[in-house]
């Protein structure tokens, strides 16, 4: 609507902050609540928190659009619960195997969706396809639904290592695992330096992909 590298730019930033701000943080939520609950909860929060995109009709209602990506990748960030209830559902020795499937399923889908959000928008419009990213969500928490631990793992926590967030120290529990977190992956140069490579490809991410719209919008006049 507007051709401008700022408002794309602007876009992704909402997009990308509630990464920094909470991606750490929902693990610890997540290690005490039922993560297949979580898991069907999130993605269908995230079905409403769509929906706010078919009231945009102009330039004047942009903000919406970074309200709803901000909300998104907010909530998005409790989807880690995916990855960590996947040890409950399969044995150890077929561990890497289902880790390796669901990392190909995520990048997939990064090749798949682009495009075809792209191809949507050019045949049906923007309000058609939030309708159907709503609709993916849905599918997505009721395939979610019949999911069962294997009988004999716990899938979460026992209530007596949960927080009481309401009561004396919760907060402060909260915070030491999150600080004692950030120390893991300093003390071990393994991890660090994962961090470190993600953390030079995001930001090498970040400038090339409002760069990647304006190319494609302004040098070969391309469309959706």
């Amino acid at each position: 609507m507007t051709g401008s590298t700022l408002a794309t730019g602007t876009m992704l930033m909402a997009g990308l902050l509630p990464h920094v701000l909470f991606g750490s943080v929902a693990g610890i939520f997540v290690d005490r609540w039922d993560r297949r609950c979580t898991l069907i909860v999130t993605t269908l929060a995230l079905a409403v928190a769509i929906l706010p995109l078919l009231a945009v009709r102009s330039s004047s209602w942009l903000w919406i659009v970074y309200v709803v990506a901000f909300a998104e990748s907010s909530l998005s960030q409790l989807l880690v619960a995916e990855t960590a209830l996947l040890p409950n559902l399969v044995d150890t020795a077929n561990l890497v195997p289902a880790n390796s499937l669901n990392a190909l399923n995520q990048n997939a889908s990064r090749l798949i969706g682009p495009a075809l959000g792209g191809l949507l928008v050019a045949v049906v419009g923007l309000s058609a396809v939030a309708a159907i990213d709503a609709a993916t969500y849905l599918f997505a928490a009721l395939m979610t639904i019949p999911i069962r631990a294997p009988v004999g793992v716990e899938p979460v926590p026992d209530k007596s290592s949960r927080i009481n967030w309401a009561g004396e120290g919760g907060w402060a529990t909260m915070w030491r695992e999150w600080v004692e977190g950030l120390r893991l992956v300093r003390r071990q140069r393994l991890l660090y330096g994962v961090f470190a490579v993600l953390a030079l490809s995001g930001l090498a991410e970040g400038v090339l992909a409002p760069l990647f719209v304006a190319f494609g919008t302004k040098i070969v006049h391309g469309g959706s």
